[in-house]
């Protein structure tokens, strides 16, 4: 099976990078994850580089969108 890849030019060019990062991370296996936790976290610190807000505001929304998705396929549990 092939790893998706995490663009980061879409990342760059889109309004809603979030949405870019979800949906990046949401085709990945479960075999996949490590992978897509350090690629989520690479595409973060790239936008980051650009004047889009704080880092830690940002952060946060990311660490959400990996719980969600998380959650969604039974890794985590629902609080």
């Amino acid at each position: 099976m092939n790893s998706p890849q995490l663009s980061i030019r879409a990342l760059l060019d889109s309004d809603n990078p979030d949405q870019v990062l979800a949906e990046y991370y949401a085709r990945c296996s479960p075999e996949q994850r490590a992978t897509a936790h350090s690629n989520v976290a690479k595409g973060l610190a790239v936008v980051e580089e650009h004047p889009r807000g704080t880092l830690g505001e940002s952060l946060r929304q990311h660490l959400n969108i990996i719980v969600a998705e998380q959650r969604k396929l039974g890794e985590v549990p629902n609080e």
